[in-house]
């Protein structure tokens, strides 16, 4: 049955990116041709800010051994410290054209939910490697607990640093199929497909699930181009993608 679960969440995850950027993506496109003035793009920046923000920190500070009260007090209060300075600082910068202002505030947007989406693939893909990893050290060094004392930090940080050093020698074959051979992206579609890829992968790392983080980016990229037409989306390289 387990296994089942594990199989399935593979084209759930799939399909719930899609179904996340489909969604944002209207709903945003909706949003934002309605504002007119930089005064509006900064309160749509600062909000998405804070919610990327407070989603880290939530999800971060449930995994301590806190209160419920104190885990809602300082998730909700401390993205403020970032969110009020940080847009403050772009208010200044942002005194110009409103075109030039809506392409900085997208930049630093799709920064934003780049980190989040690196947060979790972290989150999601540091577990497999580390599980094995642990296993093995416990195998050398002749431990009986098998994971149940928990994965050490060392080897945590061991995972995390090959994971870095494989996407940074190896990341670019994979990112030039997904940046360019599904649909064309901007930096408004671009920042749309990261958060919902980001959303979908904590989603199923919070369950527990180990899926594919590649198929929930290229699920997040496919319902941005749907979301503005089927014709905008190369069936052919998703397909490739799915096969694999």
């Amino acid at each position: 049955w387990r296994l089942l679960v594990i199989i399935s969440s593979w084209p759930a995850t799939l399909l719930i990116a899609v179904l996340f950027s489909l969604l944002l993506y209207r709903a945003h496109s909706r949003l934002t041709s309605r504002t007119r003035n930089t005064r509006s793009l900064l309160v749509i920046f600062s909000t998405l800010l804070y919610t990327c923000i407070l989603i880290t920190l939530l999800l971060i500070m449930s995994s301590i051994s806190i209160g419920t009260y104190s885990l809602l007090y300082y998730s909700l209060l401390t993205p403020l410290l970032v969110v009020i300075p940080y847009t403050a600082i772009l208010k200044e910068i942002t005194r110009r054209d409103y075109y030039e202002a809506r392409f900085l505030l997208y930049k630093h947007l799709l920064l934003v939910t780049s980190s989040l989406a690196a947060f979790s693939h972290g989150a999601h893909d540091v577990g497999g490697s580390a599980g094995l990893l642990q296993l093995l050290v416990d195998q050398v060094t002749s431990t009986e607990n098998q994971l149940e004392a928990g994965v050490s930090r060392i080897v945590l940080l061991a995972s995390g640093f090959i994971i870095a050093l494989g996407m940074l020698s190896w990341g670019y074959r994979v990112l030039g199929t997904l940046g360019e051979k599904i649909t064309p992206l901007t930096l408004e579609s671009g920042f749309t497909a990261q958060l919902s890829s980001a959303l979908t992968i904590l989603l199923v790392t919070r369950l527990g699930l180990p899926s594919s983080t590649t198929l929930a980016i290229t699920g997040g990229i496919v319902g941005v181009g749907l979301a503005r037409g089927r014709g905008y989306v190369n069936y052919k390289t998703m397909v490739k993608i799915l096969a694999t």
